[in-house]
């Protein structure tokens, strides 16, 4: 087959939250310009809180179609699971879309979580606070609940020379439920990356399998070590 399974560990120290994560990715059926996939990924964050989600999708590669590059276009669904660090449980439909050249990429997520609303014990608030990306404090009883919403995220990549690339991303969310609304503009950040592993491909063929971004933080480099499971 032309793309195997591999398992990614990734730590990204961010701003506010730094992330490590095992990102397990599975090829199930493909051919030489598509492929189907399965992804299952765990994330522990320094909140502290735990995250994972397991989902699959569909990539697809259309020649010369945007700008005369070679382009993935791709769709993909998870289930969302999250620990906060209050200690309650979140479970979470995850829809997306991408589109991905060997220049730049885009992508847009949907999110859809149960309404189930706790009380956090002995303690008050008289605002918000955004946990992750969905999460939030509320009311004059401090409760937690999972915010219905959607992010979008844009990102270039530059190639500084053969071993080192610089990418830069921005991205927009929103997340509202009643008359609780979360909405941001994430501040650009830059990604610096060497080495063979985080070289730009030569074609966007070969970025087919490459799983999707997390999102939710604005992160340093991250470093990430892949293991091929052929």
């Amino acid at each position: 087959p032309k793309w195997g399974p591999y398992i990614d560990f990734i730590a990204r120290p961010g701003t506010p939250t730094s992330t490590g994560t095992v990102d397990l990715f599975v090829p199930v059926a493909q051919a030489d310009d598509w492929l189907v996939f399965l992804n299952a990924r765990g994330t522990l964050t320094s909140e502290p809180s735990q995250e994972a989600g397991l989902g699959g999708g569909v990539r697809h590669i259309v020649p010369d179609f945007i700008f005369g590059q070679d382009t993935i276009l791709g769709v993909y669904g998870f289930v969302d699971f999250r620990n906060s660090s209050n200690g309650n449980s979140f479970v979470q439909g995850t829809v997306g879309a991408e589109l991905i050249t060997e220049r730049f990429e885009v992508r847009i997520n949907g999110y859809l979580p149960g309404s189930r609303t706790y009380t956090v014990a002995g303690t008050t608030t008289s605002g918000i606070t955004l946990q992750g990306t969905n999460v939030v404090l509320t009311g004059t009883s401090r409760q937690e609940q999972a915010l219905p919403g959607f992010d979008v995220e844009a990102g270039l990549r530059f190639e500084l020379d053969p071993d080192t690339t610089f990418r830069v991303n921005a991205g927009y969310y929103r997340f509202a439920r009643g008359g609780t609304r979360v909405d941001t503009s994430s501040v650009p950040a830059g990604e610096r990356a060497s080495g063979s592993r985080l070289s730009p491909a030569a074609t966007a063929t070969q970025s087919l399998p490459e799983a999707r971004r997390a999102k939710g933080t604005v992160s340093a480099a991250p470093a990430e070590t892949r293991i091929a499971l052929r």
